[in-house]
């Protein structure tokens, strides 16, 4: 039914709504990850010690990569994307998170002391 109607709506129009819905929309997720900060979460690490996570090499042998105070990243349950800063991590490894701060796009977090 659509595909039989007129597109009579302008292309400025157009941007101008998409830009407003976005702006909107970064609005709200500001606000829901700013809910999160001074939380614990459980990260999954999925890349360790900066981008290319072929920084160190792990000792035990295992091909792992294991981050040495650099960035980290990996994701909450909630699938969220957290940035840390980590003493040891591999990939697919769970680390206990603090919520520091939030952006709209990723949290940013401390490791938590075990």
């Amino acid at each position: 039914a659509a595909r039989e109607l007129k597109d009579d709506v302008p292309d400025a129009e157009k941007t101008r709504r998409i830009v407003e819905l976005n702006m909107l929309q970064t609005d709200i997720s500001l606000k829901k990850n700013k809910a999160l900060v001074g939380q614990l979460h459980e990260v999954l690490v999925e890349v360790s010690g900066g981008s290319s996570g072929h920084e160190n090499p792990d000792e035990a042998g295992t091909g792992a990569n294991v981050s040495k105070g650099r960035t980290t990243y990996g994701r909450n349950d909630a699938n969220k994307i957290v940035t840390i800063t980590s003493g040891n991590a591999r990939p697919g490894q769970f680390l206990p998170v603090r919520i520091i701060r939030a952006t709209p796009h990723q949290l940013k977090g401390d490791l938590a002391q075990t």
